[in-house]
């Protein structure tokens, strides 16, 4: 399961680079960021560092600054680091980044291969939750 957000996660990162958006420093927050196996993990994954915002509730943090930048025509950087603190650097094991390479291939065939089955079977899980709130 952990895996499998973090191939989620590593998507997203592949996309941005694949626009030519340069991709720096990958922060994370949320409950997510207090669990070192999962910050270890993603970090494998992307194959890069990982920091955890220890900031709670960075999310508003950064949408305000964000929204100060945009209003006072600010770097954005300097507010985001006066606002925030970050928990220290996790480094990819690069022991492991290779296995986790081929994992997220896999992973990348799997959507296009099961698609169809999985909106049907969604489609399904919709139909039975419908049928038992029609009987309660």
């Amino acid at each position: 399961m952990v895996e499998g957000v973090c191939f989620a996660l590593r998507d997203l990162v592949e996309v941005a680079l694949d626009l030519d958006v340069e991709v720096g420093e990958i922060r994370v927050a949320g409950g997510g960021a207090r669990d070192v196996v999962w910050l270890q993990t993603l970090a494998d994954v992307l194959g890069r560092p990982v920091r955890a915002a220890l900031t709670p509730d960075a999310s508003p943090y950064g949408a305000a600054a964000l929204a100060m930048a945009a209003v006072t025509e600010r770097n954005v950087a300097p507010l985001a680091a006066a606002w925030s603190r970050q928990g220290p650097e996790v480094e990819p094991n690069p022991q492991v980044v290779d296995a986790y390479s081929d994992q997220y291939e896999a992973f990348r065939a799997l959507y296009p291969a099961t698609r169809t089955l999985m909106h049907d079977l969604a489609a399904l899980e919709r139909r039975a939750d419908d049928r038992e709130a029609e009987v309660s």
